[in-house]
């Protein structure tokens, strides 16, 4: 009897702790099974009606649906747009192998007054725009390697230089940039002192 209750009790603990797994957009498009529960970390990039929206992490995007109670159980009557939000969301599977994804509960949103700025955004933006410790992602091509972990990253409005943290790149599962390589990139603005700015990154999604 001990040993069954042992037993239920391990498939108990499995469970909980396989609904509450902090993932990612491109796992539960190829991996999440029907019913399945994760928290996902990201922004939200468009509202396109009134409970839909495009969630974007460093993987990809995905159309989300958020329950009312969800909104309602933290005074919410809409999300906010590019600001750093945590989901709870339930996958339900639906023909021709697509995905939809319902969010039953929204954990945290972060106060901009407050917090870091966080946005989706491209390298124009970031030298017109960026403060010292502001935090984006880009997404583009790494041009050339310039000197031991700096390259030359371009997107669709313009060229800038990377540092590219060596951490970055272990957790990446990658060694070096080769010319050519799309990425995603989690960035960070350092203008502290320097008088040129400097585009740190920690978190790499390798794209091709």
């Amino acid at each position: 009897m001990k040993k069954i209750l042992l037993v239920i009790f391990s498939l108990l603990i499995t469970t909980i702790l396989h609904s509450t797994d902090t993932t990612n957009i491109d796992f539960i498009k190829n991996s999440g099974k029907e019913n399945d529960t994760y928290i996902v970390q990201g922004v939200l990039t468009e509202k396109f009606n009134d409970d839909k929206y495009t969630f974007q992490d460093f993987t990809g995007k995905a159309k989300i649906k958020v329950w009312k109670s969800a909104l309602k159980e933290k005074g919410f009557t809409e999300l906010p747009l590019n600001t750093p939000i945590t989901l709870k969301v339930n996958i339900v599977k639906k023909l021709f192998d697509d995905t939809d994804i319902k969010v039953f509960n929204v954990i945290n949103v972060e106060n901009t007054k407050t917090e870091k700025n966080y946005h989706i955004t491209n390298i124009l933006y970031i030298k017109n725009n960026a403060k010292h410790d502001d935090s984006f992602i880009i997404e583009g091509t790494i041009i050339q390697r310039v000197s031991n972990n700096s390259y030359e990253f371009q997107d669709d409005s313009g060229l800038t230089i990377i540092d590219v943290n060596h951490q970055a790149f272990t957790n990446a599962n990658i060694q070096k940039f080769n010319d050519g390589d799309k990425v995603i990139l989690k960035v960070k603005i350092n203008k502290k002192f320097a008088k040129e700015m400097k585009v740190k990154v920690y978190n790499i999604i390798k794209l091709t």
